[in-house]
């Protein structure tokens, strides 16, 4: 495998980590199974995704069903302080 293969091989093995990550720490959040979180995940981004193109706001349904609606700079910091509790492996304040 050339210079760029090993390159591409090294993003893909990272983003998996990374994945592997972001499952266990909805995993702990949410305490669920990885299929729980895989869903929890994609109905996360799928959410996101429609309220960025509808409105610029950002909708977050937490598990029991309730709704939490953020500005695109306050969605910023949850995001900056969601990744900050996983690097530290803090739990929810």
């Amino acid at each position: 495998m050339g210079e760029l293969g090993t390159l591409i091989q090294q993003r893909q093995n990272e983003a998996k980590q990374k994945f592997g990550k972001l499952m266990q720490f909805i995993m702990q959040e949410n305490e669920c199974s990885w299929e729980e979180a895989k869903s929890i995940y994609k109905r996360t981004k799928i959410e996101n995704a429609i309220a960025r193109e509808l409105t610029g706001l950002h909708a977050i349904i937490e598990k029991g069903g309730r709704v939490h609606i953020f500005t695109e700079r306050e969605y910023t910091h949850l995001s900056w302080w969601r990744k900050v509790k996983m690097k530290y492996n803090l739990k929810s304040i």
